[in-house]
């Protein structure tokens, strides 16, 4: 007998391009029934109906949330601008929480049950900044039924030379456009920057002239002009998530080249990287805790530091083979089916107990 789906879920969605944890999580969790505002996977039509939704659909969330409420005991809310609106018990997910006061104060509504994170480090600083619910840690995770050999295969037939090391990275933007400059329609976070890639990637290529650099991700048209004078940049553009472990596969060495720092955050990447046995260099941030437990890269402060480390392991193929050894092994307990079970036994029934047949 199947579960019910008692527990709801409210949010847009574009399939492609959704938070990365939702995405992963929502069809694994057997007891959340997803009511999904769907958005066109145009990017620019895309653009304007998630304008659309964040300034009108909150004024009918106190509408909304009422009439679910006749029909939904529990929420898994993703969206703090839901918590005041319903009616029943609700467990609240910051996968980046932002510690500001209206946040600690939504995670401390009333009929907020718990508050789930995905590191120790979150949870600690979350508990400092005055949240008095339970926090609870699920980690991000890997998706280890989207690895597909022959997939794999295809791809390093077709962008794969002969002799080369494959340097790659994968975010969602990138962009060494003037990012300081709010005059331009085009800037984006400082967190998609290339520029200091970049100029790692130019002492790498001084010493060694055969690595090539893969970025996947929708490149900013100042990125598009600076590849057409480097031939070894390959701009893959934007990959579905359901076939980016595919490509990931086939990096010789991952980079992590964050220079915002969000102290403890749990990257996606990182463990996505891992969970390809594929090396990491990454620079000396929050998130890096990750690369240094599981021992399955190098941490480098500046840009010497990272291009000397890239420069080590493009030369070094067995200390590549150990590191990315090392994060498969640590990856094996994040695959996202067994996180979402975890979740539901874990969460869900201990605060919105068993569900009903």
């Amino acid at each position: 007998m199947s579960q019910r789906r008692d527990v709801l879920w409210v949010g847009p969605w574009s399939p492609g391009h959704n938070n990365p944890r939702q995405a992963e999580l929502l069809p694994r969790l057997t007891r959340v029934n997803a009511w999904r505002v769907t958005f066109n996977e145009n990017r620019y039509l895309r653009a304007i109906q998630t304008r659309i939704y964040w300034r009108i659909l909150p004024f009918f969330y106190p509408l909304i949330f009422r009439w679910c409420s006749r029909w939904y005991k529990y929420l898994w809310c993703t969206d703090l601008n839901q918590v005041p609106h319903f009616g029943g018990d609700i467990v609240v997910d910051v996968d980046d929480p932002r510690f500001t006061p209206y946040e600690t104060r939504m995670l401390n509504h009333p009929h907020v049950r718990a508050v789930v994170t995905t590191t120790y480090l979150l949870r600690e600083r979350l508990i400092r900044n005055g949240v008095r619910k339970d926090v609870l840690v699920m980690p991000q995770g890997v998706s280890f039924k989207d690895k597909n050999g022959v997939r794999q295969a295809e791809i390093a037939r077709q962008y794969r030379g002969h002799g080369e090391v494959v340097i790659g990275l994968s975010q969602p933007l990138l962009s060494i456009a003037a990012l300081d400059d709010k005059s331009k329609r085009k800037t984006w976070p400082d967190e998609y920057s290339m520029k200091f890639l970049l100029e790692v990637m130019e002492h790498v290529w001084s010493e060694i002239p055969h690595a090539e650099l893969w970025l996947l991700g929708r490149p900013h048209h100042s990125l598009v002009r600076y590849a057409q004078t480097r031939p070894a940049i390959k701009l893959m553009g934007y990959i579905p998530r359901r076939d980016l472990l595919n490509y990931v596969a086939n990096f010789d060495i991952a980079v992590y080249p964050r220079q915002v720092d969000f102290e403890g955050r749990f990257s996606v990447k990182l463990i996505e990287y891992m969970g390809c046995g594929v090396p990491i260099v990454s620079t000396n941030v929050g998130e890096s805790f990750i690369v240094t437990e599981a021992k399955s890269g190098l941490i480098a402060s500046d840009v010497k530091g990272f291009a000397d480390a890239l420069i080590r392991l493009c030369r070094d193929p067995a200390l590549r083979h150990e590191l990315g050894e090392n994060g498969r092994r640590f990856a094996v307990d994040y695959d996202w089916d067994a996180i979402a079970m975890r979740y539901e036994q874990d969460v869900f029934e201990r605060y919105f107990g068993p569900s009903e047949a």
